[in-house]
């Protein structure tokens, strides 16, 4: 039981340095946003130190991307709206009520983490796929724990130091991408996807483990690690 437990405590904290900002405090939509909208003054510093709480935090918030999702598949405004149940709805079994109510969140599910083109290994599988893509050129060149510059003899531990050393001695200049028109806007909802994305799977594992549901456990696995 220990060992699931660091290993929910891990993801949890891969999820953190991925998504949590303490800078984007003005930004919506952000988690430390909600972290000062929700006033959840017992986050402490990092994950470990503060297990509990960070999760309450991300799931209060999948559970409002859940509901938000809900209103966007039916086509609601908001949750005054009215839900546009079958119409024998009423006569049904509680059995088809729920296989109903599956059969919907499936579809949803399905839609925004299977169905959707920037799911949440695209850019990895781009950078896979592609053997001159930008992020390739500069690990390519990885010895003994270094960075090798492709011009001369000297090497770095970070690739950053690196990129600014080939940009200033040699004159090597990355390819920058094309920015969009909407380039705030994509930003956010790439953001917001992942965000989704990133706590079910944690929810999920956090589910098997307490079920001690151990194929479900193993499946997520496919998940957490690329992570």
């Amino acid at each position: 039981m220990v060992p699931s437990v660091h290993r929910l405590m891990n993801f949890l904290e891969a999820i953190h340095k991925l998504t949590y900002d303490t800078g984007s405090g003005r930004d919506p939509c952000t988690m430390y946003y909600y972290r000062n909208l929700l006033n959840a003054r017992n986050l402490k510093g990092h994950v470990k130190n503060s297990y509990r709480p960070y999760k309450q935090l991300f799931y209060t918030v999948l559970d409002a991307l859940c509901i938000v999702h809900f209103l966007h598949h039916f086509h609601l405004a908001d949750l005054d709206s009215e839900i546009p149940f079958p119409d024998n709805f009423m006569q049904m079994t509680n059995e088809d009520k729920i296989d109903w109510l599956n059969e919907t969140c499936r579809t949803i599910l399905k839609g925004e983490f299977f169905d959707n083109e920037d799911d949440i290994f695209s850019s990895l599988r781009k950078i896979l796929e592609d053997p001159n893509h930008e992020e390739n050129y500069w690990v390519s060149c990885r010895q003994n724990q270094r960075f090798h510059c492709h011009f001369c003899d000297r090497n770095y531990a970070c690739v950053g130091s690196l990129k600014a050393h080939e940009e200033r001695v040699h004159n090597y200049i990355a390819r920058v991408q094309k920015k969009t028109q909407s380039k705030e806007q994509r930003k956010l909802k790439d953001y917001i996807s992942m965000l989704f994305k990133l706590i079910l799977i944690h929810r999920n594992l956090d589910e098997a483990v307490d079920m001690g549901d151990g194929e479900r456990s193993t499946r997520s696995a496919k998940y957490e690690l690329p992570i």
